[in-house]
């Protein structure tokens, strides 16, 4: 009985299959990163709403304390009437004082905050009208210990406090007619000012002073201050500033520790003292050193010698064009040859023996060893991304 003749895959087929694999993973692949980008930039857009939606939070509920505070004031220097203070003489004392009618009918509740005679007296009015009332007469306080104030937020509360170390200064350098605080912002002139604008300001001045001091401190040297021995130290210098200095200055082991120096700017310099700017000497392309080249044309390679570039080193060269290669490629052409006519040699051996002895088992051939390697390669990666996937 002739065993069936057993089809080897050639070495085209086992690339074609290696390829066809390849596109499948690269494909998986890409599918993969779509769904972890779709889901990144879900996540990013929930954030981004979270974010605004925590800002609308925070401005609501600022506005809101603004409205609960909106008939409230502070009055400081009344510590003589803690802990309880009563109405009537609280009304008594704002009455003679401001020159206005006070009544304990206008006051909703008061107390104070703390208990040290330095804490404030708040006092929560009926009306919005009373308590703008009592703020326009607090010129009238001046000389008595006692200040008024209203009653802000946190965030009113930090803004002010800019806003005041801004006056204080604008004051000290006289510059402007009128400068004073008004709503929450500083006015000079004609012109008004948010805390906001005003640190953005005070930021870009103060960059700028640091950059025209550097400027000052960073001038260009004079030829006599620098020396040979300091040059290797200078950096992010060009080097046509150094046109006027000794050659002795730009020796070439000095020259290549000035990083960021454009040879271009190179004029005046001798030969001699450019040798570092070939590419390299035939000496540092030694037989191991070529095989490290990357990204390098054979066109470019002509200096040298052909020993650099056998058989073995050629293959590491990596985006090197084929054309310059033919050496190779005949060699390669060659064993390529070598190997079918040792298939088609092994396939006949087989049909040969199998009809001498019917119970003998062909022998696996190499290729197939490969072809079967690269297939369970293929089914664990495929695997892996599987898994890979699934977490996404």
């Amino acid at each position: 009985m002739l065993l069936p003749s057993m089809s080897t895959p050639s070495e085209y087929q086992i690339l074609a299959e290696i390829e066809k694999i390849n596109k499948q993973l690269r494909n998986s692949i890409d599918a993969a990163e779509t769904r972890f980008l779709v889901k990144f930039g879900y996540q990013n857009k929930k954030i981004r709403e979270l974010e605004d939606d925590n800002r609308r939070i925070k401005n609501n509920l600022e506005n809101l304390e603004k409205q609960l505070k909106n008939t409230n004031v502070l009055i400081f220097g009344l510590g003589k009437f803690q802990p309880k203070p009563p109405r009537r003489e609280i009304c008594k004392v704002l009455g003679e004082l401001l020159q206005t009618d006070v009544t304990s009918e206008d006051i909703k509740n008061l107390y104070f905050l703390g208990k040290t005679e330095q804490a404030p007296l708040k006092i929560e009015f009926g009306c919005y009208c009373k308590k703008m009332q009592i703020l326009k007469n607090c010129e009238r306080l001046k000389g008595t210990g006692i200040r008024i104030g209203e009653d802000l937020t946190l965030k009113e509360r930090e803004e002010l406090k800019i806003l005041k170390v801004f006056l204080k200064q604008e004051k000290q350098k006289g510059l402007y007619k009128k400068c004073f605080i008004n709503k929450n912002k500083l006015v000079l002139d004609n012109e008004s000012y948010s805390s906001e604008q005003l640190l953005e300001i005070y930021n870009t001045d103060k960059v700028s002073s640091r950059v025209s001091n550097l400027s000052k401190k960073s001038s260009v040297p004079s030829k006599e201050s620098i020396k040979p021995s300091e040059i290797k130290n200078i950096s992010h210098l060009s080097l046509g500033n150094l046109q006027g200095y000794s050659k002795e200055c730009l020796k070439h082991k000095e020259v290549i520790k000035v990083p960021h120096a454009s040879l271009v700017d190179i004029h005046d310099h001798s030969k001699e003292n450019l040798k570092h700017i070939k590419v390299n000497d035939l000496q540092c392309l030694n037989h191991k050193e070529g095989s490290n080249l990357s990204h390098k044309s054979l066109d470019n390679l002509q200096c040298y010698s052909k020993e650099c570039l056998k058989h073995k080193e050629g293959n590491n060269l990596h985006h090197i064009s084929l054309g310059n290669l033919q050496d190779q490629n005949k060699e390669r052409l060659e064993y390529i040859q070598e190997e079918k006519n040792t298939q088609y040699e092994m396939e006949n051996d087989l049909i040969a023996g199998s009809s001498k002895k019917e119970s003998a088992k062909p022998k696996e051939v190499p290729s197939v060893k490969l072809f079967k390697s690269v297939q369970d390669i293929f089914y664990e990666l495929q695997k892996k991304l599987e898994s890979f996937a699934s977490k996404f």
